[in-house]
């Protein structure tokens, strides 16, 4: 797709007409686009993860909703552009197979949520995974919203630091 250029600018109802402020369809939804691993990898996270937990319970639990993996780009959107979000994530996506990205974690991390210190596994930034970093920002960047809160989140429970961590 190099070369290639799409604008989901004439998707976005910017007339006025579309649903009133503060309906279902205006509210700010956070999104995760990512990469899951490979079976091994996610096996391997999960191991790590427990064993932390042994010595912390109340740590982040990598669960169902909170499966192991590689983000992206995290945003806020509205939910009546998801589905012009998805189409742009998909435009960005033609000619890249990241099933077969081969990625390498470098060291084992952390960052600070609420006061919470969540492990995490360094990957190296190989020229492929930049790229398509950039695409997938490049192609959201337009429908991005600011201003969301706990609510845009699954379960609206989502604490500060992941507030503040999507908004930028």
């Amino acid at each position: 797709m190099s070369g290639k250029s799409q604008d989901f600018s004439d998707d976005i109802d910017t007339s006025g007409n579309g649903p009133a402020v503060g309906s279902a369809d205006d509210r700010l939804l956070a999104i995760d686009v990512l990469l899951e691993p490979d079976r091994s990898t996610m096996d391997r996270t999960r191991s790590i993860n427990t064993r932390l937990r042994e010595n912390y319970q109340a740590g982040y639990a990598l669960d169902a909703s909170h499966p192991p993996h590689v983000t992206l780009l995290q945003r806020f959107v509205r939910a009546k552009d998801l589905d012009t979000v998805k189409a742009a994530i998909g435009y960005a996506l033609e000619g890249e197979d990241p099933t077969f990205m081969m990625l390498k974690a470098t060291r084992l991390d952390y960052v600070r949520f609420a006061g919470l210190a969540v492990a995490v596994l360094v990957v190296e930034p190989t020229p492929e995974l930049v790229r398509l970093h950039d695409r997938i920002t490049d192609a959201v960047a337009v429908l991005s919203i600011s201003g969301g809160g706990a609510a845009a989140f699954v379960g609206g429970d989502a604490v500060a630091g992941t507030v503040d961590w999507v908004e930028t």
